[in-house]
């Protein structure tokens, strides 16, 4: 037996062909009293012996052959008549001579045309057995190969559908973001520091308590104190725009700051600052 506790297919190939000892085909009945599959594949090992015996030609017997092998076992060449005796015609047995055993088959002739017999039979259940591994081997190729191969054909189609989305100019294109979020401020500047002209543009900004402003910051790149830019109020919309035509001082900028102010100003940035960048 296997590791799977089935019979093996060459112990069912010699079962079939009756190879086995009696000691050995003893526990291979018992087994297959209660296994369907070691049945079932008993049955397919005598289907492919059956399969191949009748795709052999016949070979017609060497002339004389018949007739010696029959001489040989002492059998009659061809059909005779048997005279039959009545009790009366039987010659009486001589108390010397025992009756004549009945003729035998010499067993040796015939296990030597048994051995030849299961030898051919045997030779045919190895091609057979080796047929059919072959066989099995070409059919799990051929399935492995399939399976890729509609693998392959899938990813291929996948890929032309994410191409064709991608490239369809009817194609809706949706920017998602979290429903309902706040607006965040953002804003703005443009400065040029040859003429000292600044343009602010901030939006989504927070409405202010009543006497206060926000004020725009630049931080000299030369690590001079912040210098005021002015003052502005954002609208209802929270948009708000600042314009300085030439800013006093006209220096080279590191940075841009607003912050919350008294309604005026302030000489001087009040902690924190609530939004602030620099050039690129």
């Amino acid at each position: 037996m296997n590791a799977n506790k089935h019979i093996d297919v060459e112990d069912l190939l010699l079962f079939a062909l009756l190879l086995l000892s009696e000691e050995e085909a003893a526990p291979v009945r018992a087994h297959l009293e209660s296994c369907a599959q070691c049945t079932g594949e008993l049955a397919r090992v005598r289907e492919d012996l059956a399969t191949y015996a009748l795709a052999l030609e016949p070979v017609p017997l060497p002339e004389g052959v018949r007739g010696r092998f029959l001489a040989r076992i002492g059998a009659p060449a061809s059909p005779t008549t048997v005279p039959i005796l009545t009790p009366a015609a039987a010659p009486a047995a001589s108390p010397m001579i025992a009756p004549a055993a009945p003729s035998r088959v010499p067993s040796r002739a015939l296990g030597w045309l048994g051995w030849a017999g299961w030898a051919a039979a045997a030779a045919a259940a190895v091609v057979a057995l080796g047929f059919r591994q072959d066989r099995d081997a070409l059919q799990a190729a051929l399935s492995t190969a399939q399976t890729q191969s509609a693998r392959a054909e899938a990813e291929a189609l996948e890929a032309r559908r994410l191409l064709g989305t991608l490239t369809d100019p009817d194609a809706v294109r949706v920017d998602l973001l979290t429903p309902k979020a706040p607006k965040t401020p953002a804003a703005r500047a443009t400065y040029q520091p040859r003429t000292g002209t600044l343009l602010l543009i901030a939006s989504d900004l927070r409405p202010l308590a009543p006497g206060k402003v926000y004020e725009l910051w630049l931080i000299p790149a030369s690590g001079a104190p912040p210098v005021a830019a002015g003052t502005f109020s954002p609208d209802g919309h929270g948009s708000a725009s600042l314009l300085v035509p030439s800013l006093r001082g006209a220096v080279a900028a590191k940075a841009f700051g607003i912050t919350e102010e008294p309604a005026g100003g302030s000489p001087a940035p009040t902690m924190p600052i609530l939004l602030a960048g620099s050039p690129a």
